[in-house]
């Protein structure tokens, strides 16, 4: 999003973005035409893709708290079948 935002920023359009559609590229043109003065940078609002990124990294954190316990879990398990035997 940050890449088409950087697009119509350069060519004050979002048509010729790789891998958009014509179709969807008019719409966020329309989109940034209707849109308050000071949210103009682009077709995505770039509070939003911030909080989006952060979003992202809390939830990357969370996820890598996760599975480090998890194989804290399972080396315990390990270690306590190894001393059964």
């Amino acid at each position: 999003m940050k890449k088409v935002n950087k697009h119509y920023r350069r060519h004050k359009t979002c048509k010729g973005f790789p891998g958009l559609p014509d179709g969807l590229a008019a719409q966020l043109d329309e989109i940034v035409r209707n849109a308050p003065p000071g949210q103009k940078a682009g077709p995505y609002n770039p509070k939003e893709l911030n909080e989006a990124r952060n979003l992202a990294r809390r939830l990357k954190a969370q996820l890598q708290k996760m599975q480090d316990a998890q194989a804290t879990l399972e080396y315990e398990k390990e270690g306590a079948n190894s001393c059964i035997h």
